[in-house]
């Protein structure tokens, strides 16, 4: 009795053993990668896990269940994922590459040889032309075109090439290069517009958002702004919101695609359009002034119904040379973006001047006095040197010829003593001189 369950006690250790203790965070496929070539076949083993076991692949076929299945490749050249589920919803991947025994690539036709072997992917514009160089297997080799076309081979050192020509439509097509003994490869041809973006040029008020759309190209797209934010910066889709920065003369939006190609935006955030001064008074005889412009989005633009006005492009400052009419003018400032401000010029009468600008008299003298630029008519008065009321006791002074329509007067002052006299132009515009009266 004593032995048999010794022998029991034994058998619960060996069985203990040999167990396999299967822990499923531990699962992978057995070979994780494995080259193999077209259409030939390779066992898969998944290691831990749960049963049952659930496998899928992305290209060729999977024979089987179970822990061990076999795989079959494609007859393409490509990279196949393996993947097996257990029960407990772990998942394990393999990767089995399949090679080819034919050798494609496909190139520009200003491309340097040698070739690439590995070059299975072209991308292309409607209608441009490339080429495609068969190796390896067994020649002559054949092209199945989807779309587009492809010349007879030529022989070129170790490998044939096809001149080909692109479709004119959009698309992703292939192209299958076969050999002599049936081996197959494919190239991949993606034929794109160019990259293009709208509005190529943006004018935009400050605080304000606006939308950009990429067309063509191949996404997915990055976005790089020299200022303000884009969202998003990586995008598969074409639609990108652009917020400014407060100001900016010119800012520079680039997008760039999957296969550089990079186009420009530029958006140029408005400022208030300034003016200095605002207003611009000239007299007649001079009727010149400068002025400064600032602001707004640049390339500004002047246009007056009076005179002739520039302003210059590179420092902003702008010259008026005013009509000698006088008067009241508008010059119109406008910039790039359609702002606009007004400048008032107005041209006003010269100051008028007395001659002679002193004068020296005895009592009694009597004395000619001339006006000359000013605006008529001319209104004269003679001050004492405190006063601001006009001296009319002609015990005094008095005038010997007083036409205020003139610009000329004749004046004889009888007491000595320092006197002002002033005229008064139509326009308002007042000047002075001393005159000094002694024995």
């Amino acid at each position: 009795m004593k032995k048999k369950h010794i022998q029991k006690l034994l058998m619960s250790v060996i069985f203990l053993c040999t167990a396999k203790l299967v822990v499923a965070d531990d699962m992978y496929i057995n070979p994780a990668i494995e080259t193999i070539q077209q259409d030939a076949t390779v066992m898969l083993e998944v290691v831990g896990g749960t049963e049952p076991f659930s496998w899928d692949t992305s290209a060729g076929i999977i024979t089987g269940e179970g822990r061990r299945v076999s795989f079959q490749a494609p007859d393409v050249s490509q990279e196949c994922q393996i993947i097996v589920t257990d029960a407990m919803g772990v998942e394990a991947s393999s990767l089995v590459k399949v090679d080819s025994l034919i050798k494609a690539s496909a190139f520009y036709v200003d491309a340097d040889l040698p070739l690439d072997p590995h070059f299975e992917e072209i991308y292309l514009e409607p209608g441009q032309m490339f080429q495609i160089a068969a190796t390896e297997s067994v020649p002559p080799y054949s092209v199945i075109v989807e779309a587009g076309s492809c010349t007879t081979p030529n022989e070129v050192a170790d490998a044939e090439y096809f001149d080909c020509t692109a479709p004119d439509m959009f698309g992703d097509y292939l192209i299958r290069v076969r050999s002599a003994v049936g081996d197959t490869t494919a190239i991949a041809v993606y034929v794109y517009s160019p990259l293009k973006v709208t509005p190529s040029i943006q004018y935009m008020e400050r605080n304000e958002k606006t939308t950009f759309e990429v067309k063509g190209g191949v996404p997915p797209y990055i976005v790089v702004a020299t200022m303000g934010d884009v969202e998003p910066l990586h995008s598969e889709t074409s639609i990108f919101t652009y917020t400014p920065p407060i100001s900016s003369n010119d800012i520079v939006i680039e997008f760039h695609d999957d296969i550089e190609q990079i186009v420009q935006s530029h958006a140029y955030v408005q400022m208030e359009l300034r003016t200095s001064p605002s207003s611009i008074y000239v007299d007649a005889r001079s009727g010149t002034h400068k002025f400064n412009v600032s602001g707004g989005t640049g390339n500004y633009t002047i246009v007056t119904n009076g005179g002739f006005a520039t302003i210059d492009a590179d420092t902003g400052i702008g010259t008026w040379n005013a009509p000698r009419k006088l008067g009241e003018y508008d010059l119109t400032i406008s910039d790039s973006s359609g702002q606009e401000v007004i400048i008032k010029g107005v041209v006003e009468p010269n100051n008028p001047v007395i001659s002679p600008s002193v004068a020296y008299m005895r009592p009694g003298e009597t004395r000619d006095f001339m006006v000359s630029m000013g605006s008529p008519p001319y209104y004269w008065a003679i001050f004492l040197p405190e006063s601001d009321e006009p001296l009319n006791d002609e015990g005094i002074a008095k005038w010997s010829a007083m036409d205020s329509s003139s610009n000329v007067i004749s004046l004889v002052i009888y007491q000595p003593g320092t006197y002002r006299l002033m005229v008064e132009d139509g326009a308002g515009n007042i000047n002075e001189i001393s005159i000094n009266v002694s024995p």
